[in-house]
């Protein structure tokens, strides 16, 4: 009989040992997943509410032209109308929602995006949930999971810019899509009733899904494949097969490729680069921690996080064909659960190839934009949510615990770590907004800021003024009716002693459409020790001009008074209406008070802008001379912004001369508007307003060379009469190159 000693421990000793371990690394996992997905929905709410704006941002102002061009009673008819390569249908009807509900203010799209995310969070969660052999902890970090990727502030363009409803739209449609089609699994024949409702609703998200983005058509074939997995009765094939059918024919319906994206052909004619695109838009969730390390470390260049995003894609790819295949080789054996999230996984990837085919001819770095993060950070869940229910159903379950720290660990290297940073950049948003918002609320074209929110400023001017006329987005301000109207009227006015600040600067915007003026300044209260961040602009009456926006660097003013304790005491003001000197009131905390810090004296330019005359002055009678003639402008000045009747000095040549003179009635006190241009050289150039009872003169406009664009010369006639009978006499005596004159007929000028 041998030692006991060298007998060897059965091995059946270890077993209950090694399982518990991996039970309290599974649950622990669960845990740390679940309390980061808390915590990464959390951040995104303070991201979310801190980066909120009103202001229309990009192809929003598409919406805007839509919805001008249309008019209240044909929009129906052309909900469907491309937008891009889509068809934005879903979307349209909830900016029409916020635009007659919440007066275009964009609340409830920002609400809207964020209740889409957690539902689609919940849905998915809720479908794992179905699965028996998933244990609690289990859920728990699928739960974490989930809530980590949907709420990930690397889809920051989705969440803020409320155009992007529909790219969150689109997939939540998809996945509660096929997780409808579960309900008909089970029916070999379709009565009247119960099953039609079922079918209907898959349609009905089905459609809703490709009318979000052109990427939802692909959902009828992946329902149809699903319906073929589940097997589903022959008669809900049918049915699927002819929904899509007709959703493709009426989607592609006089369908135009936009001349700006790549064809489907080109894409295969460039696959590296297609690959490349799709490869790195599949990596993208982990470059913003492989850029942080590159730039604190100073290593490599910028196309360096490009590369390696491009191998995680490759490595994602790679599983997702593993899981693939192992889901195939025992698909006798898969569940209801599993071929949805597998035929989801499908729409995912499908839309992914799809981007990259359309944007292969673009820079990488197009493939690492927020917009795209979304149907990657979704591959990503619905992909550890497949190799999870893969490991623990069959026999590589003692991989789960190991599996699930493996993924723990890429949650909170690639994705956490980096949702406190998005803060700063959220109120960095904020603040590049804040001065776009100011501008348009005020009505005043500020170029090089409008340009920010859109490049093409003549488009604008046109939505700018409907959502003024309307109050809508910017112009569902509290101040906004109070223009006119005295400060006093609205807060009590502090002693002057109780704020500190200055006006130090004043720059004129004479043009066209939208003249005003761009005010800026600092401000301090001095009592609460509180930076100004709302400011009315008001004339020596305290008659309100305008308003300003605080919370703008001025470290200067911390510099050099100690008593200033924030160097973000900078504000910047628009007002429209022109003073020989404007005011600036502080708003104090609470709302309750103001208090004067300041006041700076102007130069009014005498125009106001195209947007606010009104219909041209009736029986004008009008006499020629020389060359004058109707349409005689010299012609690459076009029309007047506004059309009507206008008359030119220069008719074929600038040595053209002559005179012409309007005569028309005015009543007194109102306010008349004359569209005006000349050439670069005013010399021999005079526009003169006279009393023709007197033969006075009232007006008179000085020539400048600025005016070679369309202006509308302003002027106010004195309420001394009730009526008045003008004569505008316009003269051009120069013969010389650029001296020739262009007068419209006159306009009232309509308040704002």
């Amino acid at each position: 009989m041998g030692d006991l000693a060298d007998i060897p421990p059965d091995p059946v000793d270890r077993e209950p040992i090694t399982q518990a371990l991996s039970d309290y690394l599974g649950a622990v996992a669960g845990i740390i997943a679940l309390a980061m997905g808390t915590a990464t929905f959390l951040l995104m709410l303070l991201i979310d509410r801190t980066a909120y704006s009103p202001v229309p941002w990009g192809d929003m102002w598409d919406y805007w032209a839509w919805h001008v061009r249309f008019g209240h009673h044909n929009l129906i008819l052309h909900l469907a109308d491309q937008h891009n390569e889509h068809r934005i249908v879903v979307a349209r009807l909830l900016f029409l929602f916020d635009q007659y509900w919440c007066h275009a203010n964009a609340k409830s799209l920002y609400i809207f995006t964020f209740l889409v995310q957690l539902f689609h969070a919940t849905a998915l969660w809720l479908l794992s949930s179905r699965v028996s052999y998933l244990g609690r902890t289990s859920r728990w970090f699928i739960a974490g999971m989930i809530l980590t990727l949907l709420f990930s502030a690397q889809q920051f363009t989705n969440f803020v810019w409320f155009f992007q409803v529909p790219f969150v739209i689109v997939y939540l449609g998809a996945s509660l899509a096929c997780i409808s089609v579960m309900g008909l699994a089970s029916q070999a024949y379709l009565p009247r009733s119960g099953d039609f409702s079922r079918v209907g609703l898959v349609v009905l998200l089905g459609v809703i899904t490709t009318y979000s983005m052109a990427n939802g058509l692909l959902i009828w074939p992946v329902l149809l494949s699903l319906a073929f997995a589940i097997r589903t009765s022959r008669r809900v094939r049918l049915l699927l097969a002819l929904s899509g059918a007709c959703a493709w024919t009426q989607y592609l319906w006089h369908y135009k490729r936009p001349l700006q994206h790549a064809s489907l052909s080109g894409a295969f004619l460039h696959l590296p680069k297609t690959v490349a695109f799709l490869l790195t838009t599949i990596g993208s969730p982990a470059s913003d921690t492989v850029g942080a390390i590159l730039s604190i470390f100073a290593l490599g260049k910028p196309e360096t996080a490009q590369f390696f995003s491009a191998l995680v894609g490759l490595f994602g790819l790679v599983l997702a064909s593993v899981v693939l295949l192992q889901f195939f080789r025992s698909r006798d054996d898969i569940g209801l659960v599993e071929n949805v999230y597998l035929h989801i996984l499908l729409f995912l990837l499908g839309s992914l190839l799809l981007i990259a085919m359309g944007r292969f001819s673009f820079p990488l770095t197009e493939a690492l934009t927020s917009r795209y993060a979304t149907p990657s950070l979704l591959f990503w869940g619905v992909l550890f949510c497949l190799a999870l229910l893969n490991i623990e159903k069959g026999r590589y379950n003692k991989l789960s615990a190991p599996f699930k720290l493996v993924a723990l660990c890429s949650l909170l290297c690639f994705i956490f770590v980096n949702q406190p940073t998005k803060i700063e950049s959220a109120k960095g948003y904020t603040q590049y907004l804040s001065e776009t918002e100011i501008s348009l609320s005020n009505a005043v074209l500020d170029t090089h800021v409008w340009e920010r929110v859109n490049y093409d400023i003549p488009r604008l001017i046109p939505l700018v003024r409907y959502l003024q006329i309307n109050s809508l987005s910017v112009f569902d301000r509290r101040w906004r009716p109070w223009l006119g109207q005295n400060i006093g009227d609205h807060y009590r006015i502090d002693p002057a002693s109780q704020c500190t600040g200055a006006v130090d600067s004043a720059t004129g915007f004479p043009g066209a459409w939208f003249p005003g003026y761009r005010i800026e300044g600092w401000a301090w209260d001095a009592k609460a020790k509180a930076r100004g961040e709302t400011l009315l602009l008001t004339d020596e009456g305290g008659g309100i001009l305008g308003a300003a926006t605080g919370g703008f660097s001025r470290p200067d003013v911390p510099a050099i008074r100690a008593d200033v304790t924030d160097q973000n005491v900078g504000w910047i003001g628009y007002c429209s209406q022109t003073k020989s000197k404007i005011m600036v009131y502080m708003i104090r905390p609470g709302n309750k008070g103001a208090c004067l810090i300041g006041g700076r004296e102007i130069k009014p330019f005498g125009f106001v802008g195209f947007e606010r005359l009104g219909p041209e002055i009736e029986r004008v009678s009008v006499v020629t001379g020389g060359s004058w003639v109707e349409n005689g402008y010299y012609p690459n000045v076009g029309a007047p912004p506004l059309g009507g009747r206008a008359y030119g000095s220069w008719h074929g040549s600038d040595e053209n001369t002559g005179a012409l003179r309007l005569d028309f009635d005015a009543t007194g006190g109102s306010d008349v508007a004359l569209p005006v241009v000349m050439g670069p050289v005013a010399d021999g150039i005079s526009v003169r307003v006279i009393d023709v009872a007197t033969g006075s003169k009232l007006e008179e406009l000085k020539p400048d060379p600025s005016l070679a664009v369309w202006h509308a010369w302003h002027f106010r006639l004195p309420a001394t009469k009730s009526q008045w009978r003008l004569e505008v006499i316009a003269e051009d005596d120069g013969n010389k190159w650029g001296e020739w004159l262009g007068i419209g007929f006159p306009r009232q000028v309509e308040t704002n």
